[in-house]
């Protein structure tokens, strides 16, 4: 690979797409946190992502954590940690950033100070959209592939499926970076299914890392991978049954099926031979090859720098005429397993989170009450047994 490296203290904010690599190269930074510090670039923050303080840069409110306006207090400690390190390169990780507008884009430039580098990553889009359904699937959206297909080929500017290719400022999305950042300023990868390292090995280039540091990362918790139609019909089930016929608490829901019952399945076990693979339907091919041939068309006249092949874009995707809104008459028995294991261990854990004493409140206090209960406390500490 060529030399990509950014000068010194760049900012290099990976915006997107999502369902694109985003979550592999996330888990490889969070686990590298130590060395990459040591090698001059700061990953900010604990989490794996950078949602919330991103969710500020984009303006994007994160409506499934329960919030109905962008998480304001989420960047000022992100921007305290890059001042504490101003002679680091930064990564700024939040694959949602790329649905918002021109405006909001040229602020979060502005936002980040120093040298401001985009890093936008492409796929198929085809395939994208298959992918993107699976994973607002695994959230609890209950449209199925073929009405949100429709849906996001008619109206991109407001479809769920589609809000990466939306043109609500005028602009298409790499032209919206483009003009946000400069072309010198933005990297654009490609993802192909024969190159599975790309996207970790052109961070490593852009950030100046030794080579393969990101790429032989260990990282715990497996591949955010697709679902095969019989996984998606056992998801289907709970969701429609959970959230439609019960009407659960959304945030419930994330808690124990998002992050339990479907992070449990997809993380401990892989579809078996016989399990079908979700694909498009082939009446989706020709406008998802045209998406593919304008976004190619796109960036080819916008001049910036290209990691892959743009004709990746256009390929025409595999597809299938299974329909994933009939329930299949039997559902893998270890996929039920493991699903209800996840479910298990995800309530367990808000058992045990809820039984754990909260400190008493310290409004209307007096100091010799503060004393007396700071004593106690002390005492049962020393004391042996206890």
């Amino acid at each position: 690979m060529t030399d990509l490296r950014l000068p010194e203290r760049s900012r290099l904010l990976h915006i997107g797409l999502p369902k694109s690599g985003s979550t592999t190269l996330q888990r490889a930074c969070a686990a590298s946190r130590p060395a990459l510090l040591s090698a001059g670039v700061l990953y900010p923050g604990a989490l794996p992502d950078h949602a919330l303080a991103g969710s500020w840069l984009a303006g994007i409110p994160l409506s499934h954590l329960g919030r109905t306006e962008p998480a304001h207090d989420a960047w000022p400690p992100v921007l305290s940690e890059m001042r504490e390190h101003p002679d680091h390169r930064v990564l700024l990780s939040y694959e949602a950033i790329c649905w918002t507008d021109l405006q909001r884009a040229q602020w979060a430039a502005a936002e980040l100070d120093d040298p401001v580098h985009g890093l936008l990553v492409l796929r198929n889009p085809g395939e994208f959209l298959v992918s993107a359904w699976q994973q607002n699937l695994k959230g609890g959206n209950g449209a199925d592939l073929d009405g949100a297909l429709r849906t996001a080929f008619r109206d991109p500017d407001n479809a769920a499926l589609s809000r990466p290719f939306h043109q609500r400022d005028g602009l298409d999305l790499v032209t919206r970076w483009v003009t946000a950042l400069g072309p010198e300023n933005l990297t654009v990868v490609i993802l192909e299914p024969s190159h599975p390292e790309r996207l970790l090995g052109t961070a490593e280039s852009l950030l100046g890392l030794p080579e393969r540091l990101l790429r032989d990362a260990t990282v715990p918790g497996g591949a955010n991978r697709g679902l095969s139609i019989e996984e998606a019909t056992l998801l289907r089930r709970i969701n429609d049954t959970i959230l439609r016929d019960w009407d659960a608490d959304p945030s419930l829901h994330r808690q124990l099926v998002f992050r339990g019952a479907v992070h449990h399945m997809v993380t401990n076990r892989r579809p078996g031979p016989a399990e079908r693979p979700i694909r498009l339907p082939a009446w989706a091919a020709a406008p998802a090859t045209e998406l593919g041939d304008r976004l190619a068309t796109a960036l080819a006249a916008t001049g910036v720098r290209v990691v892959g092949d743009p004709d990746e874009l256009r390929r025409t995707p595999a597809t299938g005429e299974t329909d994933v809104r009939a329930l299949a008459p039997t559902v893998p028995a270890d996929a039920a397993v493991e699903a209800l294991l996840g479910l298990y261990a995800a309530a367990a854990a808000a058992l045990e989170e809820a039984s754990r004493p909260r400190p008493p409140r310290l409004d209307g206090v007096g100091g010799r009450q503060l004393a007396r209960a700071l004593a106690r406390v002390v005492r049962r500490r020393l004391t042996p047994g206890r």
